[in-house]
């Protein structure tokens, strides 16, 4: 690495470290804000019209503003101002530029979102009637929950806005750190629910305070996404007015970022959509536990790939706007080959350890979890596609190429929406839960899989094969060490309960014994995949400096 490159990178690891802390307190939260949801809701009658109805606000979000937010705020806002920084020009007119760009974007956020909530409110019985089989207690409850979820819609539109504007000025801590305040708030308003005393698999005897404790307070949760920016936002110094005016010159190109989007964001909320509705036409525990298994899914990506990738974004950027494209290549190409290190270190893990975490779900959950050991076993090598798709678009977006993104990814998504739809077809009628979890997670990784092999084609159509140097050596090695990683530490035992025949009762025992085989399990799955990694010079580097740092850690004890 020369000198010119070495800032950037460090900038970009220090960046992507910080992320990582912060975002692996705030997932380890967020998990125990799911386990809370499954030990007070349970996973069948109210868990699974709650996730309904709390599925829906975020869907109706991403559909009409989310994808479009996403890619479009950061490059315009970090832009001016590094083209400020870069070329000594007015400072205080880039600023201003900067300052009104996102200004526009949360007028126009606000604009859409709030007419889109008003709606929920005002039809949320018609709407509940469509996301619910049948008719009876299950539509009230969700039509109840509705009413109030309406409001988190332009809550999230508010909190995206905010944390793109800090992301932009490469202030990372606070738009990771809001979510964990979020689960916090959660995390209570599970719990408290349990003071009302309310069985949750009776919907027609529940009380109108006890659900409007949970609508509420849910909402209440996602409004601390957005209480916890509000001050590191004015202190960028960026200055957010009512306008949906953008400067001159700006509102085309955030129309065209924003709408390259679109279809990408529309083909994925599909998928979810599908689900909810495919879910409930099989049995009222398939929501609830899918979403469960999606969240441990979640967990490896956001807090070892994200943070690569996040923290990547604005250096992409700032390189494409200054045509620095040889520096820009390297970037993607080193990022991309970290983060994939990164993505199969969480399959690893996920595919070793899913038999002890479907325990300690079977264990927490009222009503169990069951399917959740196959859905997660199967759903868990999507991870590398779901990387890719988050790192790769936002490479494409830099350099203006957000179609070649949005019809990749799409396709993806659309491979998923079409396997979950055709599974009550497939599978027949009343399928076991094993089945049912397997199919959905399996579609997952197909269709993540489609994107990021799209993706990756698209990177060198645009760039050149230079930003891919060494990405298909890494991936071959570390697909091997995965599934080598997989088959050894699935020697290790797998549960100390009885695997899942009705309700599992909950034995503090033998949590914490599965919690030690899982991570036993995932360890070994990891040391496997480190050893095949080092038959890749371009990651043994990385591999060795882990293990070394892992030692030093250990021997400073």
């Amino acid at each position: 690495m020369t000198q010119a490159r070495a800032p950037r990178a460090q900038t970009v690891a220090s960046a992507a470290l910080l992320i990582t802390l912060v975002t692996l307190a705030s997932r380890v939260v967020g998990f125990g804000r799911w386990l809370a949801q499954g030990w007070s809701l349970g996973s069948d009658a109210l868990g699974n019209a709650f996730n309904t109805a709390n599925g829906l606000p975020n869907i109706l979000f991403e559909v009409a503003a989310g994808g479009a937010l996403a890619g479009a705020i950061i490059p315009l806002v970090a832009g001016p101002l590094s083209r400020a920084a870069f070329t000594a020009d007015g400072t205080a007119e880039a600023r201003a530029i900067a300052s009104r760009n996102a200004s526009a974007f949360l007028g126009w956020a606000l604009a859409v979102l709030v007419p889109i909530g008003v709606l929920v409110a005002v039809l949320a019985h018609p709407i509940a009637g469509l996301l619910v089989t049948g008719q009876g207690p299950a539509v009230d409850v969700v039509t109840a929950f509705l009413r109030v979820f309406a409001l988190q819609i332009p809550l999230y539109g508010v909190a995206v806005v905010l944390g793109a504007v800090l992301q932009a000025h490469r202030r990372f801590f606070w738009p990771a750190f809001a979510p964990l305040v979020s689960s916090v708030v959660v995390i209570g308003v599970y719990l408290g629910f349990l003071l009302f005393g309310e069985n949750p698999r009776d919907l027609a005897a529940l009380s109108g305070a006890a659900l409007n404790w949970l609508a509420w307070g849910t909402t209440a949760g996602v409004a601390f996404l957005v209480v916890p920016l509000l001050w590191p936002t004015y202190r960028t110094g960026l200055r957010l007015r009512p306008t949906l005016r953008f400067p001159v010159g700006e509102g085309a190109r955030a129309a065209r970022l924003a709408f390259a989007g679109i279809g990408a964001v529309v083909a994925q909320q599909v998928s979810v959509l599908v689900v909810i509705l495919t879910s409930n036409s099989i049995s009222d525990a398939t929501l609830p536990v899918f979403n469960y298994t999606q969240q441990v899914y979640l967990l490896p990506y956001a807090v070892l790939a994200f943070p690569i990738a996040t923290s990547a974004f604005p250096a992409f950027t700032e390189h494409a706007a200054h045509q620095r494209l040889d520096k820009l290549r390297s970037l993607v190409a080193s990022t991309t080959r970290a983060l994939l290190l990164a993505a199969a270190a969480g399959v690893a893990m996920l595919v070793a350890a899913a038999p002890q975490v479907g325990a300690v779900f079977d264990l927490m959950v009222r009503g169990d979890a069951p399917g959740m050991v196959e859905g997660l076993t199967w759903m868990a090598p999507g991870i590398v596609g779901f990387a890719l798709i988050l790192h790769l678009s936002r490479v494409l977006y830099a350099i203006d190429r957000g179609r070649a993104a949005v019809v990749t990814t799409a396709v993806g998504w659309l491979v998923v929406t079409t396997g979950i739809a055709i599974a009550p077809a497939v599978l027949g009628p009343a399928p076991a839960p094993s089945t049912v979890l397997a199919w959905f997670g399996g579609s997952m990784t197909v269709g993540m899989a489609v994107a990021g092999v799209g993706l990756l084609v698209a990177v060198r159509r645009h760039l050149g094969a230079a930003a891919l140097r060494g990405v298909p050596v890494t991936l071959a090695v570390l697909a091997l060490g995965v599934v080598v990683g997989g088959l050894v530490a699935r020697l290790v035992p797998t549960r100390v309960t009885e695997p899942f025949n009705g309700e599992v009762r909950f034995d503090g025992a033998a949590l914490a014994a599965n919690l030690g085989l899982g991570a036993t399990a995932a360890i070994v799955a990891l040391a496997v995949l480190a050893a095949v990694s080092l038959a890749d010079a371009g990651l043994r580097g990385r591999v060795l400096a882990v293990v070394g740092g892992a030692r030093q850690r250990l021997a400073g004890r």
